[in-house]
């Protein structure tokens, strides 16, 4: 089985990023294609960086790329390796790429929906009609798929209307081989963590309220909150650092796991995530979570076998100020949703077998001659 998977995002610091580095080394048959200028220093040799023949910033976040690669390269690879199927991942230059190189080939095409752009757009420039327009370009670009994989199932009501054909639900993982518990002591200090871009779309204004309602319930010498990430609104980090907020910068997958195990709680609430990966990482590390109630992090918390954090609603930040404060005054509490969150299974290889299986099934189903019926049962 061999699988070209396209992406515009491998060598950057997200969730996508890690997860397809992730598949890179725990799964051969995924050949990744990208185009990137930035350096990238991968432990696999199963990828192509194709030349850039134009590059962009992305509209709202500078710091990832919009490349625009060299179609003759990329059409010389496909015939070369000609795989049984393509998956895109990412809908950028890199994706379309691949999505129009998989129809002239008549190859079966799949892919993630790992991002909600309509989103992603409106909680930056907040223009319905902009809305509309990103969601009809995401139809027209998911249309031709055979199959789709949705990264949560609070996903899946939004995502039926892109595809004709199969929809199914991405088995989450992380690499816990990284993400695990360490026997590091907690801060002194109660101390939050918040891992992700500093951008409108991840509702930091909402965690800058939160913060400053907190730190007036506890005392700003009792609490502190660290920010892990890049921040993409200069206005949101000078309005974090007036409120006393501890900025990390971005900081590699190997640095996080002892970010986590110090922390007392991982706040989260972003209300346009398909998963949220550091929930997911933050939980494998034994650090218990507060979500929102919306998108993928409540489904991660709903299906764990015993409570391993909060899912809040975002209308009120006081909410969120009281119940975070109620759970860090609550030691044994606390305690027990750490030892829930180590109890849970997170493994990468799992779901990586999972994501492979997936897409033998859909090219056996493929190959089959039009008209064939299958065995029921």
């Amino acid at each position: 089985m061999k699988i070209l998977l396209f992406t515009d995002t491998l060598c950057d610091t997200n969730g996508v990023s890690r997860f397809l580095q992730d598949l890179g080394t725990h799964c051969p048959a995924f050949h990744l294609v990208t185009a990137t200028r930035k350096s990238c220093n991968l432990p696999f040799k199963n990828w192509t960086n194709l030349p850039v023949r134009l590059r962009l910033a992305m509209p709202f976040y500078p710091q990832l790329d919009l490349s625009f690669p060299s179609y003759a390269h990329a059409k010389t690879l496909f015939e070369t390796f000609d795989p049984d199927l393509v998956h895109v991942s990412t809908p950028g230059p890199v994706g379309l790429l691949g999505r129009a190189l998989a129809r002239k080939y008549h190859k079966p095409l799949a892919g993630v929906y790992h991002t909600d752009f309509p989103s992603y757009v409106h909680n930056n420039l907040p223009l319905w009609g902009l809305k509309r327009l990103t969601q009809m370009s995401m139809r027209w670009f998911y249309k031709p798929f055979s199959l789709l994989f949705a990264r949560s199932q609070s996903e899946i009501p939004k995502l039926q209307p892109l595809l004709h054909k199969t929809l199914t639900l991405f088995k989450a993982g992380v690499d816990t081989q990284v993400f695990t518990p360490l026997a590091l002591p907690k801060e002194a200090r109660l101390t939050l963590l918040y891992v992700g871009r500093i951008s409108p779309e991840k509702n930091i204004g909402f965690l800058w309220e939160v913060w400053e309602i907190l730190q007036n319930l506890l005392g700003p010498q009792a609490v502190q909150l660290w920010c892990v990430g890049e921040c993409t609104h200069p206005l949101l980090r000078t309005q974090g650092e007036a409120l006393g907020v501890h900025f990390l910068g971005k900081q590699p997958k190997e640095a996080l796991p002892a970010l986590y195990a110090k922390a007392h709680l991982f706040v989260f609430p972003s209300l346009t995530e398909t998963l949220g990966q550091v929930v997911l990482e933050s939980l494998s590390c034994g650090t218990p979570v507060v979500v929102s109630d919306q998108g993928g992090p409540r489904t991660i918390l709903a299906s764990t076998t015993r409570p391993c954090g909060l899912i809040l609603s975002t209308r009120f930040s006081s909410t969120w100020a009281h119940a975070i404060k109620s759970l860090l005054l609550n030691e044994p509490r606390l305690s027990a949703m750490a030892e829930a969150a180590r109890a849970e299974n997170y493994d990468i290889k799992t779901s990586v077998e999972d994501f492979l299986a997936v897409h033998v099934r859909m090219r056996k189903e493929e190959a089959e001659p039009e008209g064939s019926t299958k065995e029921e049962g």
